[in-house]
């Protein structure tokens, strides 16, 4: 029986790898301002008898009577995390799974809208100083650091809108970055 065990386990591993290692499927979810007051709605590509719609997201506003109001739509477009504004003007839409085993000017890290409108974006290599640095798995890699014990000095692991329209985030290698939420512009670069 362990013989027969050992067997299957080793010509199944490498299935069990690639399957372990495919990017997540995208689904419906719903994310929040820091006030609680903006929705930002993400809907994936569906698939249809009649045949396929759209990924889409939509921005909207609950209102003092407990309503909601469509402010904004964001068209074709699908992101596994998203962040809007207390204004629900400004999203900030991360970018894909991206695949390869290091950065590329070809790969979104991120981009920033207004009001459903693209106003600037950055690849990965724009981001990540120092590739080597980078997660690579068997299909993607990961670009972003996600804990304090690979960066104790960051302040941007946290990523998120602040009051004040400040977007922080940290790569793998440690950088720093403060962005302005109403432009897109880099305002701070720390390592």
């Amino acid at each position: 029986m362990t013989r027969l065990l050992t067997i299957f386990l080793t010509l199944f591993s490498p299935v069990f790898a690639a399957l372990a290692d495919s990017p997540a499927r995208p689904f419906p979810y719903v994310t929040t301002s820091e006030n609680g007051r903006m929705l930002f709605k993400m809907i994936p590509l569906q698939f249809t008898e009649t045949g396929t719609k759209p990924a889409f997201g939509v921005a909207i506003k609950l209102m003092p009577d407990g309503s909601f109001k469509e402010l904004w739509r964001l068209e074709n477009n699908y992101s596994f995390q998203t962040f809007i504004s207390n204004n629900g003007e400004n999203l900030i839409v991360m970018g894909p799974w991206n695949q390869g085993h290091t950065p590329s000017p070809d790969h979104l890290a991120l981009a920033f809208y207004k009001n459903g409108k693209l106003i600037k974006s950055y690849s990965t290599a724009e981001l990540v100083k120092d590739p080597s640095k980078v997660k690579a798995t068997v299909s993607h890699y990961f670009w972003r650091a996600d804990s304090h014990e690979e960066c104790p000095d960051a302040a941007g692991i946290n990523t998120r809108i602040s009051w004040d329209n400040l977007f922080t985030l940290t790569t793998v290698d440690c950088v720093n970055y403060t962005f302005n939420v109403i432009n897109g512009e880099i305002l701070s670069e720390k390592n």
